[in-house]
């Protein structure tokens, strides 16, 4: 079943106009955090120069994969887990040879 959050609905066009901005001169972003899938399948159709990559716990995975499925768009990927992996009271950071952008539509839209 594809999952659907209200709060994304109602927050992709402010989100889109700060992203429109910000990330215009930018080609790949990974998305930490895909939760649903809602924002990164409609980012991915609003900005079509971005390659929009996918995150998440493995358990959400099915849910973002059902809103690419209906996607017609083809600058998107399969989620991936990409997360920091905490041990023990700190967290690895991402490796220093990625230099890509990315945000956290449930938060602010970092960029790195």
């Amino acid at each position: 079943m594809k999952p659907f959050a209200e709060s994304s609905e109602q927050n992709k066009a402010p989100i889109l106009a700060v992203l429109k901005t910000e990330f215009a001169h930018c080609h790949r972003i990974l998305e930490v955090g895909s939760g649903t899938g809602q924002h990164a399948v409609f980012f991915a159709e609003q900005l079509p120069h971005l390659h929009w990559v996918c995150s998440d716990l493995q358990e959400n995975h099915e849910g973002i994969q059902a809103w690419l499925d209906e996607a017609t768009v083809h600058n998107i990927e399969a989620p991936c887990c990409w997360m920091p992996v905490r041990i023990g009271l700190r967290y690895r950071p991402m490796p220093s040879s990625v230099r890509t952008p990315y945000t956290s539509c449930h938060g602010l839209p970092f960029r790195a």
